[in-house]
């Protein structure tokens, strides 16, 4: 009888996520071999103007984001012109990062978030540092569940932004307080 009603509750779970997904599926712009593109008019000058630049943009629009960055990499609602997202690929520190920004209903940035391509924790934080001085707060585990989680968090006018690592994957994420 137990495994009767877990089959049930699989199924209808199977069920629903079906139905959900199928409305909610996310397309590529027509050209999906579009590279992701550099934005041209960040400040090129230092690292501090780039990623200031950046958390003034939470809570804008898709509209002003274009004016800055450029086009980049569209994520689109399927059938539709609807933004969820944008890819840039930026320069920062000498290294090259993946940017994608997110977008909500309303076509405003929700947040950012910065794939550098190496995942050396240590000098991203002692970078990050060096520009906006030391984290108002870090958290760590011990990696007794396997995921030897760590984060510096740096609060910058209404935006914060974090600097984690997770899985030895490292990531920066700027979003609204």
């Amino acid at each position: 009888m137990k495994h009767t009603q877990l089959f049930a509750i699989a199924g209808l779970t199977l069920c629903l996520t079906s139905i959900f997904f199928t409305g909610c599926s996310l397309s590529q712009p027509s050209d999906t071999h579009t590279p992701v593109t550099s934005p041209e008019s960040l400040p090129k000058d230092t690292n501090t103007a780039t990623l200031t630049s950046l958390t003034t943009l939470i809570g804008k629009s898709d509209t002003e984001m274009v004016a800055l960055l450029g086009e980049g990499n569209a994520s689109l609602l399927e059938d539709t012109t609807t933004v969820l997202g944008r890819d840039y690929l930026l320069d920062l520190f000498d290294t090259e990062i993946l940017l994608s920004a997110s977008l909500d209903e309303d076509g405003l940035i929700q947040a950012f978030t910065l794939l550098p391509s190496d995942n050396d924790l240590d000098t991203w934080n002692e970078q990050l540092t060096s520009l906006f001085g030391p984290a108002h707060s870090e958290t760590s585990d011990d990696g007794s569940e396997g995921s030897g989680r760590k984060s510096f968090k740096w609060t910058i006018d209404n935006t914060s932004m974090t600097l984690k690592s997770v899985y030895e994957t490292l990531s920066i994420e700027i979003y609204s307080l």
